[in-house]
């Protein structure tokens, strides 16, 4: 049976699994969606009747990042535009500044 996520006491999540685990372990994680998500066990939580309970510290995901990266510095303006980067989504005021320069 594969690790998978569970719900702990403390409201965060935690690891669920029917192989031993031990504090510092590294596993994978199977994910509702069927992905995986790398982990370190951080404290056994729980075990019994051949389960064990634990919180983890994730290390890694598979797939696409989820993080943002932006090319230079908002303008404040609320058309969302960037200096020295004008888009056809910014306003008409900030269409004429970029023109400018």
């Amino acid at each position: 049976m594969p690790i998978t996520y569970t719900k702990l006491k403390s409201g965060n999540w935690g690891v669920r699994s029917t192989e031993a685990l031990i504090t510092g372990q590294t596993i994978t994680v199977t994910k509702k969606d069927g992905g995986t998500k790398t982990e370190t066990v951080d404290k056994v939580v729980w075990s019994g009747n051949g389960v064990w309970i634990a919180a983890t510290r994730a290390l890694t995901t598979t797939g696409p990042s989820r993080q943002r990266s932006y090319r230079g510095t908002r303008t404040g303006c609320g058309c969302g535009s960037i200096e020295d980067t004008p888009r056809l989504s910014d306003c008409r005021s900030c269409r004429f500044e970029n023109e400018d320069q």
